[in-house]
């Protein structure tokens, strides 16, 4: 849930979710992975794979916070941040390259459809979060559960893969963010207004 933090405070809270993030298993070890094979024969056969799933779970969880607009680590909100309160001009213009690639993991990338129904990487990721891994949605839980057992696993390596591209930018963005600390470029008053858009 949002606070009252300060620009500052919210960019180290930032920086200590990306590490937690990028320290878990998943990632770590490389258990969790994206994969899907499509044979075509007689029939057609389709394999998908997530790996670990108890590891899966972990890192969605860890990534919930950036992608939650509600949260203070929600990464649109971090870039704005960033981008707002950050003095460096040549780190400003680094993280700003980021939101276009996280755009094209999250908007791009893979769209499945089922009937009338297409999920984008971000439409799969809020119907496999909000409607069967915390189900906080009674909605999109019920139209999860009527999807056949096949596409389910279909949108499960479509935000798998989402996440694991997401990784290394929201990774990169910490590191940004250190050094802007290291060179006490950081201010919690404005440093311009931000060209950066939410969303």
């Amino acid at each position: 849930m949002a606070t009252k933090r300060t620009p500052t405070q919210r960019l180290e809270l930032f920086v200590v979710k990306v590490e937690d993030l990028v320290g878990r298993r998943g990632l770590a070890e490389k258990t969790v992975r994206a994969r899907a094979t499509i044979r075509f024969g007689q029939t057609l056969e389709a394999k998908f794979d997530t790996g670990d799933d108890e590891d899966f779970r972990s890192i969605l969880m860890a990534v919930r916070p950036f992608m939650s607009e509600k949260e203070d680590v929600y990464f649109y909100s971090v870039l704005k941040t960033f981008d707002a309160h950050v003095v460096d001009a040549a780190l400003r213009d680094e993280v700003r390259l980021v939101k276009a690639e996280w755009q094209r993991i999250w908007a791009g990338g893979v769209h499945i459809g089922m009937g009338a129904k297409i999920y984008d990487p971000l439409g799969a990721w809020k119907l496999l979060i909000n409607g069967t891994y915390f189900h906080s949605d009674v909605d999109l839980e019920e139209e999860y559960k009527a999807l056949p057992h096949e596409f389910r696993l279909h949108l499960g390596v479509s935000v798998a893969s989402a996440v694991l591209l997401s990784a290394p930018l929201l990774d990169h963005v910490r590191q940004k963010v250190l050094r802007a600390f290291e060179l006490d470029a950081v201010r919690d008053t404005f440093v311009r207004a931000s060209k950066t858009r939410i969303g």
